[in-house]
């Protein structure tokens, strides 16, 4: 048996993974998630019904994309993502923590408070999850919808009065993005890097796709929407 790569086409972190995968050339199954599969499988090996999560050719199960992609690289990297320097390396997984975490925010936020785009994801995870299952599409998307905006947009402290700076996050992120980009093909230089696969995660499947900030991308960073498409096409 390979790897298994049990991903979903909407989730931040199954961009990331399968960016690197796709990089690196590692050999392996690709499994859209569903909801059986998610409480039949993922949950009893792992503890957690979230993806990304990868079960190795030897049986042993893989989770949480920092750690993931550093076994990963450990294994297949050639050359490696990260950088020899040891200050470069923590600097590098300084802002991949940053890109990681931080950008989470602003990535919800826009996915789940506009109509643009919830109206798009609920159909699409709608779909999704009832694939092979008795649940009905139409309603799991909604379930899915209101669960996401409660737990990641009001759960995580979003309200009118912080609203303006978690879009400024955003907007600041595409202006950096673009200076560094003007100078040079990937982040770190002329190959991808940690910090390109960390900002990935949330410029991918949310930003870059997702409607609504999308076309903030397009209108005012389309530097960083090429990129995009460099990072998913990159190979080692």
């Amino acid at each position: 048996m390979g790897y298994r790569a049990y991903v979903s086409d909407v989730s931040y972190y199954s961009g990331k993974l399968e960016a690197y995968l796709r990089y690196a050339a590692v050999p392996h199954e690709r499994i859209e998630i569903n909801s059986r599969l998610l409480r039949e499988v993922i949950l009893p090996a792992t503890g957690v019904m979230k993806v990304p999560v990868m079960q190795c050719p030897d049986g042993r199960w893989l989770k949480d994309t920092t750690p993931m992609l550093q076994w990963l690289d450990a294994q297949h990297g050639a050359p490696s993502i990260y950088p020899a320097d040891a200050g470069a390396r923590f600097i590098a997984l300084l802002v991949e923590d940053y890109a990681d975490e931080w950008l989470w925010r602003p990535a919800m936020y826009y996915r789940w408070n506009f109509a643009d785009s919830h109206r798009l994801l609920r159909h699409r995870l709608g779909r999704d999850l009832s694939e092979g299952t008795a649940y009905n599409a139409t309603a799991l998307g909604w379930v899915m919808r209101w669960r996401q905006y409660l737990l990641y947009v009001r759960g995580d402290g979003v309200r009118r009065h912080n609203e303006a700076a978690v879009q400024a996050l955003y907007q600041r992120s595409l202006q950096q993005l673009s200076a560094v980009l003007a100078a040079r093909p990937f982040l770190l230089g002329a190959r991808p890097s940690i910090v390109d696969f960390a900002f990935f995660a949330s410029m991918f499947r949310h930003f870059a796709l997702d409607p609504y900030s999308a076309k903030i991308m397009v209108d005012t960073a389309p530097a960083v929407y090429a990129w995009v498409g460099r990072v998913w096409a990159a190979q080692a």
